[in-house]
């Protein structure tokens, strides 16, 4: 009794698969080594466009092939396997094995020469060491030539000392500071460029528009920060003694 029930129950399942799968398409389940479920595995055939994806329970099911073809399943992280189907097969079971060793993968990032922050309340351009090379000089009032934002004129032809400009006023009225510290104030101020030798410049920041609500009536024009390379961040220098 026992045994026509296994063979009654045997036959009562296959007769269910078979009603799932649709004539003319063969159908399917992928699993991994251990028999785990693979959701969302592609499942196409070869050198078409004919494909799908595994179900929740990992089945798939797919238009069957006039001839012989080769069945292709991928899943991330695994290998791609490939499966070669006959005519008459309907009914696959698909073991994808070998875990895809991924190779190393460098993320860099590079920022422009030139910026502004949109983060700020106020608007300040910063120049980086990289733009500053662009147009190698001796000193602060040389490093503006491929930057609009600052003129450099020349009040005096004779002793051909040079005088920065922002907005189009002269350099008494915009503020200069090292390291976010005034600096050179007063006469001194349109010619403070000069004393500050480029080798030393990380950066500079010009800083425009409300700096001159914030700084007073002596960044009326704008602001100018020179960075200078830290020490610590400096490359190292050997001697051989």
């Amino acid at each position: 009794m026992k045994q026509i029930l296994t063979l009654l129950g045997f036959f009562a399942g296959y007769l269910s698969l078979m009603a799932q799968t649709p004539e003319g398409h063969i159908s399917g389940m992928v699993t991994n080594e251990k028999e785990e479920l693979l959701i969302g595995a592609s499942v196409f055939w070869k050198d078409t466009k004919q494909g799908t994806t595994t179900d929740t329970e990992g089945r798939f099911s797919l238009p069957k092939r006039d001839q012989e073809a080769t069945l292709v399943v991928n899943y991330v992280g695994y290998t791609p396997a490939e499966v070669q189907v006959m005519p008459g097969e309907d009914k696959l079971w698909i073991e994808v094995v070998g875990i895809k060793q991924l190779q190393e993968v460098k993320v860099s990032a590079k920022g422009f020469d030139t910026h502004i922050s949109t983060l700020g309340v106020r608007n300040v351009e910063s120049v980086t060491s990289q733009e500053l090379r662009k147009a190698p000089c001796c000193n602060l009032s040389e490093s503006f030539q491929t930057n609009g934002a600052i003129d450099v004129t020349y009040p005096n032809a004779l002793t051909g000392v040079k005088e920065i400009q922002l907005l189009g006023l002269r350099g008494i009225y915009s503020q200069f500071l090292i390291e976010n510290r005034p600096s050179m104030t007063g006469i001194a101020t349109p010619f403070a460029f000069e004393y500050i030798p480029g080798t030393w410049l990380a950066g500079v920041d010009l800083a425009k528009g409300a700096s001159s609500v914030k700084n007073g009536n002596t960044g009326i024009t704008g602001q100018v920060n020179a960075e200078i390379v830290k020490p610590d961040q400096d490359k190292p220098l050997f001697l051989n003694v």
